[in-house]
């Protein structure tokens, strides 16, 4: 898990667009920020970005040394952002 330090002049929105997440993700990853201002000093969960994220399963799943056949098709949920595998059809 990744944090940010709130510095002078950062919001919510700042920081989500800092790190290339939405709003959301911020809010999700701190509920105790919800509904109130972030004070200068605050450490809050980040998480790492989407893209890395993606970047690293694709990695891990086209190696080429593992069987094509068995492969799974990766999806990342929208919602929680946990990622679902499911397996490819094998074809006879």
């Amino acid at each position: 898990m990744k944090f940010h330090i709130v510095k002078y002049g950062e919001g919510k929105e700042k920081i989500a667009k800092l790190y290339n997440l939405e709003l959301e993700d911020i809010t999700r990853l701190n509920p105790t920020i919800n509904n109130r201002e972030l004070i200068v000093g605050e450490k809050i969960k980040i998480g790492d970005n989407k893209e890395s994220l993606i970047e690293n399963i694709t990695k891990i799943y086209s190696d080429s040394s593992k069987d094509e056949s068995i492969k799974e098709e990766m999806y990342i949920c929208p919602h929680c952002k946990n990622i679902i595998l499911i397996p490819k059809k094998q074809e006879p």
